[in-house]
């Protein structure tokens, strides 16, 4: 994991916020975290 993916863990943490990655073979990665009632997902 690099340091970025530190940084994002640890404020999210402080936010009480939850986060996760959902891998397919042959598709896209999908990285998600949620903040109080705030949902973000992004694909890479």
């Amino acid at each position: 994991m690099s340091i970025d993916c530190h940084i994002v863990k640890k404020i999210i943490e402080l936010h009480e916020g939850t986060y996760g990655v959902t891998l397919e073979v042959g598709k896209c990665s999908t990285f998600w975290f949620t903040i109080s009632t705030l949902m973000v997902i992004f694909c890479k």
